[in-house]
């Protein structure tokens, strides 16, 4: 835990851009001590949707290996699928369940991936959306379950299948999005894969899916309300990263 914090704190020193300079330094080093001020890029748009957009365009000028498509109008099946993308080389966007959005139909165009993963049934994901996604020339891949708990499994055993390190799980609540919102882009960026939990999740069962993944490593987002220590006790070695709140 304490290099998490180190981390933290020269993360906080960076985005902050404060002149901080150690008291230990000689006057005159402290003197031409400077940190840089950071550069913000604003990714926007008028909408969820649009701000998706935005992202891939920034993150993939040139095209997308794949593309992850999640319902927008809720965020379990999205903030599961960080791995997915993460590991398939593209983006994550989002659409309404039971049309395309036009500006998503627009981006898939400018990408032009090979494979589309829908990530969620049809209560999220309709097949008019799935045929409208086949009309742009990318084969469909559905990833699914049938609640979001068994729908991040699957996107987990997927990614795995893709090169995803499996060597971490990490577990957070699938009742409430922030933490699972704060892992997504540690699962993205490493690889990692996401199972969600609740307070009624067995666990047994939850052990049996870290192994079946090949986990040897468990790391928990969220304190013990949000995912209880007895949800807990058949898992392996774990860490816990959690503060007092959200933030």
């Amino acid at each position: 835990m304490r290099q998490w914090r180190i981390v933290g704190v020269l993360l906080i020193l960076v985005v902050a851009g404060a002149a901080v300079v150690p008291a230990a330094l000689p006057a005159a080093a402290q003197d031409e001590v400077r940190w840089p001020a950071p550069q913000v890029e604003v990714l926007a748009g008028s909408d969820r949707y649009a701000t998706a957009v935005a992202v891939s365009r920034a993150g993939w000028p040139n095209g997308a290996a794949a593309v992850v498509l999640a319902n927008g109008s809720d965020y379990p099946d999205a903030l599961a699928a960080a791995v997915l993308a993460g590991t398939a080389g593209g983006p994550v966007l989002l659409t309404p369940r039971d049309r395309l959005d036009a500006r998503t139909a627009d981006e898939l165009r400018r990408l032009a991936p090979p494979v589309v993963f829908v990530v969620g049934g049809e209560a999220a994901v309709g097949a008019a959306v799935v045929a409208e996604v086949e009309g742009h020339g990318a084969a469909v891949e559905r990833l699914a379950g049938n609640n979001r708990y068994n729908t991040a499994y699957a996107v987990a055993q997927r990614a795995v299948e893709l090169g995803a390190d499996a060597s971490t799980v990490l577990l957070a609540s699938g009742e409430h999005f922030a933490d699972a919102l704060s892992a997504s882009s540690l699962a993205a960026g490493l690889r990692h894969p996401i199972l969600l939990v609740s307070p009624r999740s067995d666990p047994d069962a939850l052990a049996r899916r870290v192994s079946a993944l090949g986990a040897t490593r468990v790391v928990v987002v969220g304190g013990p309300v949000a995912v209880p220590d007895d949800r807990l006790l058949a898992l392996p070695a774990h860490e816990r990263l959690a503060g007092r709140d959200r933030t």
